[in-house]
């Protein structure tokens, strides 16, 4: 559930830039974007310690499978969409309909985003599928990972709020200092900077946080507490590195507490849960292919902003329901056969 609402957020974020007109009272949460991609690299951090902590550093799994078996959960579906982007990208060129930003659409940026190489520091031009800039920093997040998990197991509670707050301070320093810019808001070509802090962020607040379990009406006051806490400090609206350091302690706070309390799961949230990554994936190619249409209708036809709103709405709702269809009819068989493929490959190198 986290991770569908962390993708809507994004999604929300991104598709405010073709809202017919800018709400107030949204600006100044609004203009903290970041917050969702810092919530999303935290979430990582925090699943894969859950997920595969015991098991990288007590040797059941080494860290050439983990890394295979990350990397083949991760590419074919996003290859999927890249592709059908890529060919709907070329075909409404053809047919007169160029993009608003041409130099966003090269193969080169293709290329890139295709073997999820895009956030190494090769690239400066927001291209193409944008939010998947994560999924190649995530690479870079589990190999790190990977390789310090079975030490971070070892050390003790203040010892992990040592190293939460050394991270903190490092990446902040050296942000200012070597890019003289808030660690927040570095440029896509230094975009590991932020990533990996927030990632490991999350893996040691897994850690931190082991053992504790809370009842619903514990969650709902800290949970009330820690986000009343994030909207005083977004609507501050000072962009101090007070300010952007208080955000993600407290967001680190409730991501941490909303993994350690029990709710009766549905079929609606258990479906949500699977489909946050196609949603993540599936929407920026539907806003910039839906909007760059719309705006053409919306040229000709001079609809009402009532109207407009109506359809900003249904974009959203449209994408939603398509993450749901991608998910069952793309990604989970996907995921199906790459988890095959894994296990017969391991079966044959066992043999």
């Amino acid at each position: 559930m986290l991770r569908f609402m962390a993708a809507l957020f994004i999604l929300t974020f991104h598709y405010y830039d073709d809202a017919p007109t800018k709400v107030q009272i949204m600006e100044p949460l609004m203009k903290q974007g970041w917050l969702a991609t810092n919530f999303f690299m935290m979430l990582s951090g925090l699943v894969m310690a859950r997920a595969y902590a015991n098991n990288i550093s007590e040797g059941h799994i080494n860290f050439e499978s983990f890394m295979l078996k990350r990397y083949a959960r991760l590419i074919p579906s996003h290859a999927v969409v890249l592709i059908v982007f890529g060919i709907i990208i070329y075909g409404l060129t053809l047919f007169g309909f160029r993009p608003q930003h041409p130099q966003a659409f090269t193969l080169h940026g293709w290329l890139e985003q295709l073997t999820l190489v895009y956030s190494w520091g090769f690239e400066d031009t927001p291209a193409w599928n944008l939010p998947t800039w994560t999924i190649s920093s995530l690479l870079i997040c589990y190999a790190i990972y990977a390789l310090v998990i079975g030490h971070l197991k070892k050390l003790s509670l203040g010892n992990l709020v040592v190293l939460l707050a050394v991270i903190l301070i490092s990446a902040n320093l050296f942000s200012h200092y070597v890019f003289h810019r808030r660690m927040v808001e570095l440029a896509l070509q230094f975009s590991l900077g932020r990533a990996i802090p927030f990632f490991m962020m999350g893996v040691i607040a897994e850690l931190m946080t082991r053992g504790l379990m809370v009842n619903k009406t514990q969650y709902f006051i800290w949970a009330t507490t820690f986000l009343a806490g994030i909207i005083f400090f977004a609507y501050e609206n000072t962009n101090s590195v007070f300010n952007d350091n208080a955000i993600l302690l407290l967001t680190c706070a409730f991501m941490a507490i909303s993994s350690r309390v029990t709710f009766n799961e549905t079929t609606i949230t258990k479906e949500m849960g699977k489909a946050s990554y196609s949603l993540f994936l599936v929407h920026t190619p539907i806003q910039i292919i839906g909007f760059r249409i719309l705006k053409i209708i919306e040229d000709r036809l001079h609809l009402p902003e009532i109207a407009l709103w109506g359809i900003w709405f249904t974009m959203i709702a449209f994408s939603i329901a398509f993450a749901f269809m991608f998910q069952k009819y793309v990604d989970k068989p996907l995921s199906q056969i790459t988890t095959k493929l894994l296990k017969r490959n391991r079966k044959v190198a066992i043999a």
